[in-house]
């Protein structure tokens, strides 16, 4: 080997050392825009590094009502209820179970090389109940014209925060996503889209990086908010954590099975008004703008709906309540809304009652009055101190009966001075089983009431109350006095 051969291969050996690859040769183009014809290089540089990426992503958290213990503050501690208007309004507590999507980021490039690209995805990382999220993985750099890339390897890192959680999409899957104003006029009929709520990390986005030439880069503190701590993505971070507080509780405390698509909750509500659900696994939440704070169940009873639609063949959204409670033949004003102090149909009172069961067992002892723990007593609005079959027209009655069917406590009551006791706890599933029940039950005739109902023409004379339900089920007939509920009247 002659001795300028010799340096040479040396000299491509050392290069060698320092990248996975050696930088290839830019003297003739490797291919051609498909759409330009430009010549397109290959890339000056290739190499590539394994890395432990990490940061901390947290929330101001403007709630009544939540499982706030699910998430530590910052800096420590478990968290609690600080609603807006209390204080300084600041309640930073973990972004807990959201996504972050993790960057390769080329600030300056030439299209036409290959491998130069605004962003290249390297992995998704979960933020923790502490507020940390860590992702061990391979980045590399393959844009030789990015003065990040070259000779120096260092690299540059962005992190875009997702309110969203799919890491076991049979588990639960669900995100928050802003419609953006679009589907107003076609919102019924679920034409219409969003993206989900995102915000790159500060010191770390698409646009500022992080760079670094360690292995081990921490990308800091990001609060998931615009201006303000009480802005609209502030809010809609909130909406996410309800979303987390009935999902962990449905499908991995109570093991409810999911099974299904993304659920999609839309923030804000584009026609506004009430927030509602759909039955395709769609939730809209209304903004209660930047002047209030969020009541945090909205989103667990929405979810409640899904839970019951789920049963139904994915049929119940529309009943109707405008009810003639006192039978006078005039339906006045208030009897066209949803109440929880007058009759509505039994279909009515059970879909809106099973909504805020789901909710109630979501919030159970957790200091919230919204808790079954709080609703199972004191709610007879149908016959206070007696029995009586009047309470499946009412919402909160409804409500009752069902977390005494569910929750272990053994109370009793007096009722038209008999003493009856509940010694019922039904898990979740076997209340879902028994609502699956009552649909493959119900005839044809009674189905059809629910599936031909519409925005127009809503159900008002299907049978499905809570004692079609309690005809389902086996020895709950005290339970059902405990609450003041006789279906056998």
């Amino acid at each position: 080997m002659t001795p300028r051969l010799s340096v040479l291969v040396a000299s491509l050996l050392l290069f060698s050392a320092c990248f996975d690859e050696v930088p290839h040769s830019t003297d003739s183009p490797r291919a051609q825009d498909s759409e330009t014809g430009d010549p397109v290089y290959p890339s000056l540089t290739n190499f590539c590094r394994t890395m432990t990426i990490s940061g901390n992503v947290f929330y101001n958290d403007l709630r009544t009502h939540g499982r706030f213990s699910l998430r530590d503050r910052e800096g420590g501690g478990t968290g609690a209820a600080e609603p807006y208007g209390d204080g300084d309004d600041r309640n930073y507590l973990a972004l807990r179970d959201a996504q972050v999507d993790l960057y390769e980021v080329d600030t300056t490039w030439d299209a036409r090389y290959a491998g130069c690209e605004e962003t290249h995805k390297v992995g998704s990382a979960t933020v923790q109940k502490d507020g940390s999220f860590t992702w061990t993985g391979q980045v590399c750099e393959y844009c030789g014209t990015d003065p990040d890339g070259g000779q120096d390897a260092s690299l540059s890192i962005g992190a875009k925060v997702l309110l969203r959680h799919c890491t076991d999409p049979e588990t639960r899957c669900f995100s928050v996503a802003d419609p953006q104003g679009d589907g107003v006029s076609d919102h019924y009929q679920d034409e219409w889209g969003g993206v989900t709520w995102s915000k790159w990390m500060t010191g770390a986005s698409n646009t500022q990086p992080k760079q670094t030439a360690g292995t081990s880069p921490s990308l800091g503190t990001t609060y998931f908010e615009g201006a303000s701590p009480t802005s609209q993505s502030a809010r809609a971070a909130n909406v996410f954590s309800s979303l987390v507080d009935v999902t962990r509780k449905m499908h991995l405390q109570a093991g409810v099975a999911f099974g299904r698509d993304e659920v999609v909750t839309y923030f804000p509500n584009v026609i506004g008004g009430i927030a509602h659900s759909h039955e395709t696994g769609r939730l809209c939440v209304t903004d209660p703008g930047a002047g209030d704070w969020l009541d945090g169940d909205v989103e667990m009873h929405e979810y409640g709906h899904l839970l019951h639609y789920w049963e139904w063949a994915n049929q119940g959204k529309w009943v109707s309540y405008a009810y003639d409670s006192n039978g006078d033949g005039f339906v006045t004003p208030e009897e066209t809304e949803e109440s929880y102090s007058q009759q509505e149909y039994a279909n009515a009172a059970f879909k809106e009652g099973w909504a805020d069961f789901v909710a109630g067992v979501t919030l159970d002892n957790t200091g919230s009055w919204l808790g079954c723990d709080g609703l199972e007593t004191g709610n007879d609005q149908a016959c206070p101190g007696g029995i009586c079959p009047q309470g499946r027209h009412y919402f909160s009655d409804v409500t009752s009966v069902l977390c005494d069917l569910w929750d272990t406590e053994s109370d009793c009551e007096t009722r038209d001075g008999v003493e009856y006791c509940d010694t019922t706890d039904l898990t979740v599933n076997e209340m879902l089983d028994a609502l699956h029940d009552v649909w493959i039950h119900a005839s044809q005739t009674d189905r059809d009431i629910v599936i031909d109902a519409d925005a127009n023409d809503p159900a008002i004379l299907g049978t499905f109350g809570v004692c079609t339900l309690f005809d389902e089920l086996s020895n709950v007939g005290e339970t059902f006095k405990v609450s003041g509920l006789d279906c056998g009247s």
